[in-house]
């Protein structure tokens, strides 16, 4: 028999790494807001680095019900990718997850948990888009959700 080799025990530092891609950059920001929390408030992110990315940045007020869900606030990222300004309007009748019929809006209100999504889309101006996002969790009062902040980036498909 041969050798046997040594066995290391000393702790391996991680590997330096910077997340590329929008929704895992977002979740590394709630995350770190939050801390020991469940949730971050959404004022959080108003001064956070996520800010940087604003212009991919939406939030929704969680009504009621998700006829009540409105968008509150759009960067103009998410804005070219919808074709219009969502702004005031019910987050059912323009969240692209809504044209299949699905409200991960009320399902991240629902499980308290953030919510990733990739899908395609056809925009008001005709345009194909393909998508990533991600819903986060928010607030006020670490019981209820009131605000969830989604970040979205997409590209048009040629």
């Amino acid at each position: 028999m041969g050798a046997v080799p040594e066995i290391r025990t000393e702790p391996v530092a991680p590997a330096p790494w910077s997340e590329r891609r929008l929704i895992g950059r977002a979740l590394g920001e709630w995350e770190g807001l939050r801390g020991e929390r469940p949730f971050p408030s959404c004022l959080e992110f108003d001064n956070a680095a996520l800010m940087d990315d604003k212009a991919h940045v939406f939030v929704v007020e969680v009504g009621g019900s998700e006829t009540e869900d409105r968008i509150i606030r759009a960067g103009r990222k998410f804005i070219e990718a919808l074709g219009l300004n969502p702004v005031g309007k019910r987050a059912i009748e323009v969240l692209p997850s809504a044209e299949r019929r699905l409200s991960y809006c009320r399902t991240v209100v629902a499980f308290k948990k953030p919510l990733a999504d990739i899908g395609q889309f056809t925009n008001l101006r005709g345009d194909d888009v393909w998508y990533r996002s991600i819903l986060l969790p928010t607030s006020s009062d670490q019981s209820l959700v009131n605000y969830v902040v989604g970040a979205f980036s997409f590209k048009f498909a040629h």
